[in-house]
């Protein structure tokens, strides 16, 4: 499933007050910090076997108000507050606007790079989403949202120049060696192989979807729409079997 709109993770590591002058170090509160990674032979059964049981942290993707910001940077932190409310509330026009002025001062500020990146594909812009997204994994190969949401696309897109599904199956391998317990990757790994006709590995990679979801405490809507997807390729087994 498309990991769509990553909010921002903020810092602990606050300035004091006497701080607030100018700008300040805006960026070092949103950190991204990319990871290098050795490229991996990929082993779907290998991948499934070491699965163990995880405890999955809540991410708390809110930005707390006693967080201590220049005057400057406070004006930026209810811009990206807005942009999200906006995304949230599909209102991609309007959150598009505040992401663009944004990367225009912080260009390097990754979450927002993916989000306007991911707000152009919902906005049916794939040729804008492409480059957002392959520009980025120019700089940071082994992101996995980058990697994950383009693949996505490759594999849904409304307009046929951008069904890509071998180039996605590609892109979300890359993605489950750098993320394997992410249900959002297994999700994309079933619809690039769905694309393909490969209805049994598809529904077995939709069915750990679904149980990392149930294990990591997802929401509802999103363990609903992996259940909808396994329904989906068991269907497409049981008419294939049918034809044959």
């Amino acid at each position: 499933m498309k990991f769509l709109f990553p909010l921002i993770a903020v810092l602990c590591l606050i300035s004091p007050p006497g701080s607030a002058q100018g700008q300040g170090p805006l960026l070092a509160r949103f950190p991204y910090v990319p990871e290098t990674r050795p490229e991996a032979v990929f082993d779907l059964r290998a991948l499934l076997s070491g699965l163990e049981p995880t405890v999955f942290l809540q991410q708390n993707y809110s930005l707390p108000d006693h967080i201590l910001f220049s005057e400057a940077e406070r004006v930026w932190v209810e811009q990206l507050r807005e942009g999200f409310r906006l995304v949230q509330a599909g209102e991609f026009e309007a959150s598009k606007d505040i992401f663009t002025a944004f990367l225009a001062e912080y260009p390097e500020h990754v979450p927002s790079r993916i989000a306007l990146a991911d707000i152009r594909y919902s906005l049916g812009d794939f040729a804008g989403a492409e480059q957002a997204y392959r520009s980025l994994l120019a700089e940071h190969p082994n992101h996995f949202q980058a990697l994950n949401n383009l693949a996505w696309m490759y594999s849904t897109s409304a307009d046929e120049a951008f069904r890509r599904p071998e180039q996605a199956r590609e892109l979300v391998r890359r993605a489950m060696v750098t993320a394997p317990q992410s249900h959002h990757v297994w999700s994309t790994f079933s619809q690039t192989l769905f694309a393909q006709g490969r209805f049994e590995e598809a529904a077995q990679a939709a069915a750990t979807a679904v149980n990392l979801a149930q294990r990591g405490g997802a929401p509802t809507d999103v363990l609903v729409n992996y259940l909808i997807q396994l329904d989906r390729t068991r269907a497409a087994i049981q008419a294939t079997s049918l034809m044959n």
